[in-house]
């Protein structure tokens, strides 16, 4: 799964692509709510703060975000976990 362009989500953006990567990486996109994915490799930039929802990548995991990250849900990885927010908190406190 890739987005053609900027997305603007005002609500949770929920993706499931189990098998396949996701790729969700215009600059410019936003999403308001949640993000929960699953995927192999997921690769997500939002311009905005990030809450990530249930997220089970069976590849690597990679966040970049404009403002605050944080977790709303557990977090599964079988690989790396790379979060960028230049500047900004990143919080993750969800426990398995």
């Amino acid at each position: 799964v890739t987005d053609a362009g900027a997305l603007a989500v005002t609500d949770d953006l929920t993706v499931t692509a189990t098998g396949y990567p996701i790729t969700i990486d215009s600059p410019t996109g936003t999403v308001g709510g949640n993000i929960i994915a699953t995927g192999t490799n997921i690769a997500i930039t939002d311009n905005s703060a990030v809450t990530l929802g249930a997220i089970s990548a069976s590849g690597k995991l990679t966040i970049i975000a404009g403002g605050d990250v944080t977790d709303g849900a557990t977090i599964s990885t079988s690989s790396t976990t790379t979060i960028t927010a230049t500047g900004k908190n990143i919080t993750l406190d969800e426990v398995a």
